[in-house]
């Protein structure tokens, strides 16, 4: 129970954050996310693996796998993600990049929310689907001042970055509760961490 709770504190934070942002913010703070939740798994697997304390790889999280793009790619040649989900997570930083960087006003469309759904597999999108309406209903019962209207495009979008999130999320709680001194590759989707339910 104590598991169930903290992971839906972070959900519940997760949503709340993204559903109050501009499109901009949106995209930008679930990169952060990821990013963040990208750290605990390759920081649980290298403890896990050497047995050394946890402090003992900040330096390495903070230097050469510091950012985005080296934490997706290390998680790879790991095993601990599959192809899918390492297209996913690259779509997730080039359009943050494009977000951050562009002077202009900046939306999300379905053009490019469509092409980031492209590279979740089945599961995950019934994954996100699911997540997506779960979103609102939680909204709707939980906040105090009315839910802000989104495009489809931006509804799209938050059920993706929540079922990645929550995809590495049960990984991360995987690794570290996982017996045994190897891991083998790890599914991008687990339908027992990913789905409504288990938030």
């Amino acid at each position: 129970m104590r598991k169930r709770t903290k992971f839906s504190e972070k959900a519940c934070s997760f949503e709340r954050a993204l559903l109050r942002e501009s499109d901009r913010g949106c995209v930008l703070v679930a990169h952060a996310f990821v990013e963040e939740e990208l750290g605990n798994v390759l920081r649980k697997h290298f403890v896990r693996v050497s047995g050394s304390p946890k402090e003992s790889f900040d330096a390495l999280l903070e230097g050469s796998l510091g950012t985005f793009a080296p934490r997706v790619r290390m998680a790879r040649a790991l095993g601990l993600i599959d192809n899918n989900m390492l297209a996913t997570l690259l779509a997730v930083n080039d359009l943050r990049v494009h977000f951050a960087h562009y002077r202009g006003l900046v939306t999300l469309n379905t053009n490019v929310t469509e092409k980031l759904r492209q590279t979740l597999d089945t599961q995950e999108r019934q994954n996100a689907q699911a997540l997506g309406k779960y979103v609102y209903r939680w909204f709707a019962r939980r906040a105090k001042t009315p839910m802000p209207k989104h495009s489809r495009a931006r509804t799209l979008f938050v059920s993706i970055a929540a079922e990645v999130w929550s995809s590495l999320c049960t990984l991360s709680w995987t690794i570290e509760h996982r017996q045994g001194s190897s891991i083998q590759q790890t599914p991008a989707s687990s339908p027992q961490g990913s789905t409504p339910q288990s938030l």
